[in-house]
């Protein structure tokens, strides 16, 4: 089944929030306020980097450096803690929006007359009420995620290298401005082989439902082979859609990694020049060379968020579709046999 009409991404989003994930918002503010702790650990981390060289390193910098070591150890410390408990979180939020979305298919389906089901398969509705409830769970965990730790480590990392040099922070993100459009290009390819992966993949469920309900028949006419070379065929669709969305995904955090070993440069060129000049110190070099480095990882995942939003994007217009899926009125008539006993 088709959507009747396009959905945006802000009205696939705002939906899922408030059927969904709304419910959770204490659990979501928990463990966004988790996530930022862990987040911002890094910014305090590469902070650290210039009293470690420029004191403790430095010439009778003996006495600070417990201080300093313990209170790079507390940052990990707490870094580790933040990490497993909004993990935690996050999980239960997940499972819990992945069920009652389940559940709501399934009871909107029970509504629709018996038409329905005689144009939609069992299989096809087996797989979105699995499948796609399965592969849009994670949304909620990719947009906190994305918030809660990665953009605000990068904030504090970048807090952190203005404080240190501006010039030096421009210079880092000089290549930035290449990734806008292929980011919009690939993020439109990532959702059209994702969608595409999806209806194969409701293929391959009615595929199997037809051959195990009709074994009888397959058997008797000898279709064994016949049957296998059909779903040979479906699955190697369903391989090459979501190898094309795979590398559309990997090629996000690859972009990425082209603009930071840019920006790398150009800092190296024009930092490395004046600590060796004498004019900055090689403390305030390491400290913000941390927090360039500190940000490459941050940046990769939130790269890698857009493909994966498109991949639950595709999921969400797919569940919706069904949910907005409407009685005919055209219903074939049910037998008033009483259940035998003992039935269900």
């Amino acid at each position: 089944m088709q959507p009747t009409r396009p959905y945006q991404s802000r009205e696939l989003f705002q939906r899922f929030w408030q059927s969904y994930l709304r419910p959770h918002a204490g659990l979501l503010v928990l463990a966004f306020v988790l996530m930022a702790i862990e987040g911002s650990t890094l910014g305090l981390l590469s902070y650290m980097i210039e009293p470690l060289f420029d004191q403790v390193f430095a010439p009778g910098g003996g006495d600070a450096l417990i201080w300093v070591g313990l209170a790079i150890l507390g940052l990990f410390v707490l870094r580790a803690t933040t990490s497993v408990l909004n993990r935690w979180l996050m999980t239960k939020v997940n499972q819990a929006a992945a069920g009652q979305m389940q559940v709501d298919l399934l009871r909107h389906l029970l509504t629709l007359d018996a038409s329905f089901f005689q144009e939609n398969s069992p299989g096809q509705l087996i797989d979105r009420v699995q499948g796609d409830t399965m592969a849009a769970q994670g949304a909620a965990t990719m947009v906190v995620a994305g918030v809660g730790r990665d953009l605000v480590a990068l904030l504090g990392l970048f807090a952190v290298a203005l404080s240190i040099d501006p010039v030096w922070t421009a210079a880092a993100l000089v290549g930035t401005p290449l990734l806008l459009l292929p980011a919009l290009g690939l993020a439109r390819y990532i959702r059209r082989k994702t969608l595409h992966m999806r209806e194969q993949s409701g293929l391959r469920a009615t595929r199997l439902d037809e051959i195990f309900h009709g074994i009888q028949a397959v058997k008797l006419n000898r279709m064994e082979e016949y049957q296998s070379s059909r779903f040979q065929a479906i699955i190697q669709r369903i391989i090459r859609a979501e190898v094309k969305s795979a590398l559309g995904r990997a090629a996000m955090p690859g972009l990425v990694d082209v603009v930071t070993g840019v920006g790398f440069f150009a800092v190296l060129m024009l930092g490395g020049r004046e600590v060796a000049e004498g004019t900055r110190t090689t403390g305030e070099f390491m400290a913000f060379f941390t927090a360039m480095a500190l940000t490459f990882q941050p940046i990769r995942r939130l790269g890698d968020l857009a493909g994966l939003w498109q991949v639950a994007e595709a999921s969400l217009e797919r569940i919706f579709t069904l949910m907005d899926a409407q009685p005919t009125g055209n219903r074939l008539a049910v037998s008033r046999a009483l259940p035998a006993p003992g039935a269900p």
